[in-house]
C-alpha cells in the first residue's frame, strides 16, 4: 500500500471492518492533523501518494484508481464526509469536494473505474444521518441496544456513542454534540439529519422508526 491508502485506512479505523460506531480516539485525531497537512493538494484538490516532506519526486502524483483496493483518494474522499458529520467541521465536506472535482473528467471517462470514489459522492448525495446514542455510563445492556441499532440497514448514516460521564474528548471532537443528555439516565437516541435533530426518545422501537 502507498502511504496516503496506508493513512486513509488508519483514519477509517474498525470502519472498514463493517463497524459504524464512533468513539474518540487520539491516534484517529492525530491521522487526520496528518492527512490535511502533507498529503493534501491545497491547490487543485485530492491527497498525493507521498507527503509534502517525503522523498523528493519529479512529480508528486495523484491517484483515483479503484481495483481490488480502492485509491488513497477515494478512501479519503469517504472519510472526509463521515469526518464533516461526525465533527459537524464543514471544512471535511469541502476538502472531498474539492477532491471529487480535481477526478472528476477522469470519473466522467472510466466510471467504472471510480466505484468507490462514487460511493463516497453518494453517500454525501443521500443527506446521511447523524445518530447520537447517548448513555451514563458503558455496559453490556448498552453494547446490546447499540449493535440493535447498528444491525438496521442504514448505509448512510453515522452514529456516535456518548458517555455523559466522559465526554471530554467527545466535546473537542465533535462540540455538536454537547447539548445532548440522557433522558431520566436511560439510554437516548438522538436522529439528526445535517444536524438537525428529531425529538429524543429512550424508546427503541422508536428510534428505529426514526432511521427507516
Amino acid at each position: 500500500l502507498n502511504k496516503s491508502i496506508a493513512l486513509a485506512v488508519l483514519i477509517s479505523g474498525k470502519k472498514l471492518k463493517g463497524q459504524k460506531m464512533f468513539v474518540p480516539m487520539k491516534n484517529k485525531t492525530i491521522g487526520v492533523t496528518i492527512a490535511d497537512s502533507v498529503f493534501l493538494d491545497k491547490e487543485k484538490g485530492g491527497f498525493f501518494i507521498g507527503p509534502e516532506n517525503g522523498e523528493k519526486l519529479l512529480v508528486r502524483a495523484k491517484d483515483s484508481y479503484d481495483g481490488a483496493i480502492p485509491s488513497g483518494n477515494s478512501v479519503a474522499s469517504m472519510n472526509c464526509i463521515r469526518l464533516s458529520k461526525y465533527t459537524g467541521d464543514t471544512k471535511w465536506a469541502d476538502i472531498a469536494e474539492n477532491t471529487f472535482q480535481s477526478f472528476s473528467e477522469t470519473i466522467n471517462r472510466v466510471p467504472t473505474a471510480h466505484s468507490f470514489m462514487l460511493a463516497a459522492f453518494m453517500f454525501d448525495q443521500e443527506s446521511p444521518k447523524e445518530i447520537v446514542i447517548v448513555t451514563d455510563k458503558k455496559s453490556p445492556e448498552t453494547i446490546s441496544i447499540v449493535r440493535k441499532i447498528q444491525n438496521i440497514y442504514t448505509p448512510n448514516s453515522i452514529t456516535i456513542l456518548k458517555e455523559t460521564k466522559n465526554t471530554s474528548e467527545l466535546d473537542k471532537i465533535a462540540p455538536w454534540t454537547s447539548y445532548h443528555e440522557a433522558i431520566d439516565g436511560k439510554v437516548t437516541f438522538y436522529v439528526c439529519e445535517n444536524f438537525s435533530c428529531k425529538r429524543p426518545t429512550a424508546d427503541l422501537d422508536i428510534a428505529i422508526k426514526y432511521l427507516q
